[in-house]
């Protein structure tokens, strides 16, 4: 529509700027047409123009004041069109979006509670689950207590470490619990397909706590050394890169 509108000003503004050139050159060329084509024809011409000139220039006024009103009110349209779009795309994102950082104690009693529900077949399999997260949660004060009482602030970096390992670990558990959410605990083929997941979450979650056992190992002895001994430092550095690459590739 406005392409259109911009093609009909175009013409338009042709015709307008034909007829004034028109009229001013009879208005400059006066005496001449008058010789030429008479008193009565120049003032009929003469007239013909002038109107003829004005008319269009009113038309041309109008397609252009038209033209403009459309243009804004496309604009505000696509404004509308826009905003409507970026309201819907948050609607989106705030159904499809998960919480990233997960809770230690709620994902516990969530074991709990399917332990003790319809899964109760299951209790001893989850009950892993919730025993190793309690014993990341002790890992995590282990490490709290080996730096403060070595006051190595320097070294606080590695409670971001362990964290992450929490982290992975409530993931899995998580896993487990959206698995069997689906699953009818009746149809024994379900059954079998949730005890292999929570196995498979146990099997993880084993190895991140043994590496992070022996992170904690090394660190100990860093400590003790207070790194005075080069093969100490380059332990704790490659169990932190082993724990870090762990991560990445689950």
């Amino acid at each position: 529509m406005i392409k259109t509108d911009q093609k009909k000003i175009q013409v338009r503004s042709v015709i307008f700027l034909i007829l004034l050139l028109l009229c001013l050159f009879i208005l400059a060329g006066k005496n001449t047409c008058i010789v030429y084509l008479g008193i009565g024809a120049y003032k009929w011409i003469r007239a013909a123009l002038v109107i003829g000139t004005v008319g269009s220039f009113a038309d041309l006024a109008g397609h252009i004041g038209v033209s403009l009103v459309r243009e804004k009110k496309a604009a505000l349209q696509d404004s509308l069109r826009s905003r409507e779009r970026e309201i819907e795309a948050k609607k989106n994102t705030a159904v499809l979006s998960v919480k990233e950082e997960l809770e230690n104690d709620r994902l516990c009693e969530l074991l709990e509670e399917a332990g003790k529900s319809e899964w109760q077949m299951l209790n001893t399999e989850l009950s892993k689950c919730r025993k190793q997260m309690a014993e990341m949660d002790d890992l995590q004060d282990k490490l709290t207590g080996l730096l403060k009482t070595n006051e190595a602030d320097s070294l606080s970096d590695t409670e971001e470490i362990l964290e992450r390992v929490e982290q992975q670990i409530c993931k899995n558990v998580r896993k487990v619990l959206n698995h069997i959410q689906i699953r009818d605990p009746e149809d024994p083929s379900d059954l079998e397909s949730a005890r292999e997941k929570i196995q498979e979450c146990v099997r993880d979650n084993e190895a991140q706590i043994g590496q992070t056992k022996e992170f904690l190992y090394a660190l100990a002895d860093f400590l003790n050394q207070q790194g005075d001994n080069e093969n100490d430092a380059s332990m704790l550095q490659i169990y932190k890169a082993t724990i870090l690459d762990s991560l990445k590739n689950t």
